[in-house]
């Protein structure tokens, strides 16, 4: 979720939206960000939040720079699609490691991100 960015800028195609985020300093700044709009921003794991979901709750579910810290990603995926509606999409972000300059940034210890909203 980040700062709330991506909600931000979602939040006139959707009636609800919901942010998890493990970041509590990045959890109040989109709560901030989006305190006049009724969506639900938390400070929790995915992996705990997702098994509380009804079946076929989501219409979309965005995975943004999340992937590949997942440890058990058919197990996700298993989860994600009981919760999409039918129809229902996933979106998913991830990092190019292979892009030189973040192969450098791998060497350094940083580990890249590729793209931003704002």
């Amino acid at each position: 979720m980040r700062n709330g960015t991506v909600l931000y800028n979602l939040r006139h195609r959707y009636k609800k939206l919901y942010g998890i985020e493990l970041a509590s300093s990045r959890v109040e700044h989109a709560k901030r960000a989006l305190k006049a709009y009724k969506h639900l921003i938390l400070n929790r794991n995915i992996q705990e939040y997702i098994e509380e979901l009804n079946d076929n709750f989501l219409d979309c579910v965005l995975i943004s720079d999340t992937i590949e810290h997942i440890p058990d990603i058919f197990r996700a995926m298993i989860e994600i699609n009981r919760i999409l509606k039918p129809g229902g999409r996933i979106v998913i972000n991830t990092p190019n490691v292979a892009y030189i300059k973040n192969r450098i940034k791998l060497l350094l210890d940083i580990f890249p991100t590729t793209s931003f909203l704002c």
